[in-house]
């Protein structure tokens, strides 16, 4: 080969380079092209789990062996439209929603995870002695009864700038954002945009109890008829809703740095653990 020839070359490599200089940039900045809609930019997905060592999925495909030692998941380069999203893990019922990816934006959600047996202890039944119970637990009871009590005759209660509060004879739960309507968080938004206030539940059945879910302001705790359940503010993809006790006729009440609910169903007083 000659100097003329190799040096033609060295030109066209040179210059088939620099042309792929722009699709390099645009593939890493999220653009991707179709042959049916052209040229598009994707979206990302960052998703939390409250359970170390789940299984995260996106539209059916596994995204995480569930070995990981994490909570937050970034799942980027999605096509804009909806996915359907699902963490999973055994002890626990799983958490699915359809979320749309956005172009050049980050969706954020977090997953509700309710253990299927949660484990727990009786404060107090009228069926047997506790002399095992500590001086605590004893003044302890007192006080969720005497506060369980109030929760009850209550129709409100705060945590920060949320709110939570009864309608339609105790039959419609709402969500209240008392903040800035700018700084709402995404749990009071769709993806047009952000309303201050949010219809949770609409029960046919009275309402008995409901309040802020341990260490979470996206979920609350709700006694109706013969269950306790977490519920979701987020109606994105729709609100899921799953079982944390099922009896006779229970109400429940939580506190803000405590991991348990207390349930109080047929004279007895039962502290269930959420972790």
């Amino acid at each position: 080969m000659n100097r003329g020839r190799i040096n033609f070359t060295l030109l066209l490599f040179f210059f088939a380079s620099l042309a792929s200089v722009p699709a390099v940039y645009y593939y890493d900045n999220g653009y991707r092209l179709s042959l049916i809609s052209g040229v598009y930019k994707t979206g990302d997905f960052y998703i939390y789990s409250p359970a170390i060592g789940a299984d995260v999925f996106v539209d059916g495909k596994k995204i995480s062996d569930g070995n990981g030692n994490k909570n937050w998941f970034f799942i980027p380069n999605l096509k804009p439209g909806n996915h359907l999203i699902t963490v999973a893990k055994k002890e626990f019922w799983p958490w699915q929603k359809a979320l749309s990816a956005r172009g050049g934006k980050t969706t954020e959600a977090k997953a509700m995870l309710v253990l299927k047996e949660p484990k727990g202890k009786t404060l107090m039944s009228p069926a047997k002695d506790f002399p095992d119970l500590s001086i605590e637990d004893i003044a302890k009871r007192g006080r969720i009864l005497k506060d369980l009590l109030y929760s009850q005759n209550s129709g409100e209660k705060i945590s920060g700038s949320e709110k939570i509060f009864f309608g339609g004879e105790r039959k419609q739960l709402f969500a209240e954002w008392l903040g800035d309507k700018k700084s709402a968080p995404y749990f009071f938004c769709d993806e047009e945009f952000c309303d201050d206030n949010v219809l949770i539940l609409d029960s046919k059945f009275e309402i008995k109890s409901a309040d802020f879910y341990p260490g979470r302001k996206d979920l609350v705790i709700v006694s109706v008829d013969n269950g306790v359940y977490a519920i979701e503010i987020d109606a994105r993809g729709g609100r899921m809703l799953q079982p944390v006790y099922k009896g006779k006729n229970p109400v429940s009440i939580t506190y803000e740095n405590d991991p348990y609910v207390y349930v109080f169903d047929e004279n007895s007083l039962l502290q269930i653990s959420l972790e």
